[in-house]
């Protein structure tokens, strides 16, 4: 039995990359908003800053960590919810480096998830992207 957050299989591709290959039922969240220019982002020079600093401080708190965590807390229970009743899975090929990290997703259903994976797997060890038949290659991200 497989635990959750566990990878299906590891992969060593001929680069020397190790690669994790995970199945999520979840349904994307959407992109969150960015931190920066919210409330306080510009910093004030004068003699109001004692004053105003408690002020800019509150609202960062406010517009960049509990807003933010509150959409996160809403979110991601919605987006589990209509992962399970969905059939479409997504498959996520990630390689972490000392420096980046660089993540390759595939789209399917999860009657055909093993035998994409299988593909998938057997091309990353050949050090190749592969376009499975039955899935839909979501690209490359990497940071």
């Amino acid at each position: 039995m497989r635990l959750p957050l566990q990878p299906v299989r590891r992969v060593s591709a001929p680069s020397g990359e190790i690669w994790e290959i995970y199945i999520s039922h979840m349904a994307p969240m959407g992109p969150l908003q960015s931190l920066s220019n919210g409330p306080g982002a510009e910093m004030m020079v004068r003699d109001e800053v004692i004053v105003a600093a408690p002020l800019a401080l509150l609202s960062f708190v406010w517009s960049c960590l509990l807003v933010p965590l509150g959409r996160l807390l809403v979110r991601a229970p919605v987006a589990a919810l209509r992962g399970r009743r969905s059939r479409t899975v997504r498959i996520l090929a990630i390689s972490f480096d000392v420096s980046t990290s660089e993540t390759r997703t595939w789209t399917t259903t999860t009657d055909q998830a093993a035998s994409v994976v299988d593909e998938i797997a057997a091309g990353l060890a050949l050090g190749q992207t592969v376009q499975p038949e039955g899935a839909v290659y979501g690209g490359t991200t990497s940071s």
